[in-house]
């Protein structure tokens, strides 16, 4: 009888557990529907709003322990061990290196001090941390997202994520974290900067790069690579067209993956700034040469189309750019900004009218696409220096 007993001890244990494993996933991976929901409720105790813990676990193996499936059976059981009554905790299945966790509990009755409430959590993770280190001797980082509906548990999965691959000193990190959320801050305005600068050609690109390589050191290493194939991908796509086939005829993607799952952390800085200064050099040899391609097809359509009334919108329409870009690089080719420079050229083809005889002002100033006389006329006197009276006599 007693035997009977501790089988279906053992059996509901793991009905339990492999209900938690399926639970995690489907609610973060498929979406559960209210019904779906109201069916896990049925089976399972869990309250619908919480947050997400992402546990990351060093694989690296010691001896003849290592992460497996027997050793996550004993993480689960243990994980509940930690876990206060007043909340319920579901545990997700082993996901590569990582364990996420699904801590929720019923705030609807309960007057909480929000620092407090999450401090609670903090330490909630700490103790499952050490428990895990204390199991096989591994590195844990543990994540925790923000408290939220479970119609929103998303959100908390991603800032779990990112808080994770976060250590500076920190084995536990919180979305919330002052020093977390300003060095993520800090690391996407580098970031900006550094593609606008391969956009524009700017040789500060480089020491962009390095102040980057120096933000993201704190990383773990799989991270700093992922970042770094990031980087590779935004910055050709910063100068080459989405159908531009030199892409594929200039950039291993695929090669330069491989190339980077294989590096060791001491290797990194070394392959990332050999590629990044041929990247670099490349893509402002690509800027300059689709730069003045661009302006001299623009050129030609502003000296037939000089005579309608053309906005900044339109020529860069014509150049397939945004009008902030295309003002950019449209001063850097020819020292001028769009209206001076199609100013210039109007009064230069007014000069010419102008200088045939019988020439009527007014119709010369229509002719240059001007609809105002008196305009055209402060217009030609700024860049000429005397009035178009004043030339004609």
């Amino acid at each position: 009888m007693k035997k009977e007993e501790s089988e279906e001890s053992i059996s509901l244990e793991s009905t339990r557990k492999f209900l938690s494993f399926s639970f995690i996933y489907s609610m973060l991976f498929n979406r559960l529907s209210k019904t779906e929901l109201d069916d896990y409720h049925k089976i399972s105790d869990f309250y619908d709003e919480g947050c997400i813990f992402n546990i990351e676990v060093n694989l690296e193996k010691r001896g003849s322990l290592y992460v497996d499936y027997k050793m996550l059976c004993i993480f689960y059981q243990e994980i509940q061990k930690r876990i206060p009554n007043s909340y319920c905790c579901m545990t997700g299945p082993l996901i590569a290196n990582r364990i996420l966790l699904y801590l929720s509990r019923d705030t609807k009755n309960d007057s909480i001090d929000e620092q407090l409430f999450r401090k609670e959590q903090r330490e909630i993770a700490e103790e499952i941390r050490k428990m895990l280190i204390a199991q096989g001797k591994f590195k844990v980082n543990i994540g925790i997202g923000s408290w939220r509906p479970i119609s929103e548990i998303g959100i908390s999965y991603d800032e779990s994520l990112r808080c994770a691959r976060y250590r500076e000193n920190l084995t536990v990190s919180m979305i919330e974290d002052k020093e977390y959320n300003g060095k993520v801050y800090e690391y996407r305005e580098l970031k900006k900067k550094f593609l606008a600068s391969v956009k524009y050609g700017d040789e500060k690109s480089l020491t962009l790069f390095s102040q980057i390589m120096e933000q993201i050191a704190i990383l773990n290493l799989d991270t700093q690579k992922n970042l770094l194939l990031e980087l590779l991908v935004l910055s050709v796509e910063e100068v080459y067209s989405e159908n531009d086939a030199r892409i594929e005829e200039t950039i291993d993607f695929i090669g330069y993956a491989e190339e980077l799952s294989k590096l060791e952390e001491k290797e990194l800085n070394g392959w990332a700034y050999t590629k990044f200064q041929y990247l670099t050099k490349i893509l402002r040899q690509r800027y300059i040469d689709k730069k003045g391609y661009v302006i001299k097809n623009v050129k030609a359509y502003l000296e037939e189309h000089y005579d309608e009334n053309i906005s900044l919108q339109d020529a860069a329409n014509e150049a397939g750019m945004t009008p902030q870009y295309f003002s950019t690089i449209f001063k850097q080719s020819t020292g001028q900004n769009f209206i001076e420079w199609l100013s210039e050229f109007r009064i230069k083809k007014a000069k010419e009218y102008l200088d045939e005889p019988g020439a009527v002002i007014k119709e010369v100033c229509f002719k240059v696409g001007y609809n105002d006389p008196n305009y055209f006329s402060r217009i030609f006197k700024k860049i000429s220096g005397v009035t178009p009276k004043e030339y004609m006599s």
